[in-house]
């Protein structure tokens, strides 16, 4: 709880931030053009009349509208790209998995299937993109798309950790009828978040994440990688192996989740 605070306060204060630019910038642009309108000459005032009249009417009209309309579908689409081009390599940039094997296919499967995955990557797509808007900020104003992510960042965060929590509580109440995959779906949604925590420039006791993640993959391992005494991963990993689309190979998105988890909470 203190470290949703903390990110959720980390987020309100940029919002709040931007939105007070924003508003600086609108009156400052307010000001200029009025002192440009009167130094004007009246040709050009009847010019310009003129453009305006012709702007506003093409503006007013459905198809312009709409062709820069932008919709959230359209925002998660680019921060799903994002993460998957940019935020993720960036992250791991020894993570390399095999083309043969699946590659990175089973992080786009976890998107798809695991909305507190989903949400948590896009939480840390939306901070990443956050960044290079900061970072260009000096030489390009965009305060308008600046404030939509960060909007958006926090919609994911809150998203992120709603689902969690129903993951979490729907899983003490049937861990004793819970099979494997079961507790890898809710250990990648745990980790994923970690990751995003993690990545927050201030420190917001993600350690109580991390005991969260930890306890989980122990569960794992306690019902399937137990060999001679001792953890093994790869009997872990035989519990969860699914026949390959392609002859000879094991192409298992269970496998490589669970590999990514064990190795991001051990790292």
């Amino acid at each position: 709880m203190q470290m949703t605070q903390a990110i959720r306060a980390q987020v309100k204060q940029g919002t709040s931030t931007r939105r007070g630019n924003e508003a600086t910038i609108r009156v400052f642009s307010l000001h200029d053009g009025q002192h440009q309108r009167a130094e004007t000459t009246p040709a050009r005032r009847e010019a310009s009349q003129d453009n305006s009249s012709v702007d506003q009417t093409s503006s007013s009209s459905p198809s312009s509208a709409s062709t820069h309309e932008l919709t959230r579908e359209d925002t998660n689409e680019f921060l799903t790209t994002l993460y998957l081009d940019t935020v993720l390599p960036a992250l791991f940039p020894l993570y390399e998995p095999a083309t043969l094997s699946g590659g990175r296919c089973w992080v786009q499967t976890q998107l798809k299937s695991n909305k507190a995955v989903y949400h948590s990557a896009l939480s840390l797509s939306a901070h990443y993109f956050t960044l290079l808007l900061a970072k260009d900020a000096n030489h390009t104003l965009r305060t308008p798309c600046d404030q939509h992510v960060w909007d958006t960042l926090a919609m994911h965060m809150d998203s992120a950790i709603h689902v969690i929590k129903q993951d979490m509580d729907h899983y003490h109440k049937e861990s004793s009828q819970s099979d494997v995959f079961c507790k890898l779906n809710v250990l990648g949604g745990v980790t994923q978040y970690l990751i995003f925590a993690t990545a927050m420039p201030q420190d917001a006791g993600w350690k109580m994440h991390l005991s969260a993640a930890l306890t989980l993959l122990d569960e794992v391992f306690q019902s399937h990688g137990i060999e001679n005494g001792e953890y093994s991963l790869e009997e872990a990993l035989q519990a969860m192996t699914k026949p390959s689309i392609f002859e000879g190979i094991h192409l298992g998105f269970h496998d490589a989740r669970l590999g990514f988890s064990t190795t991001t909470g051990v790292w």
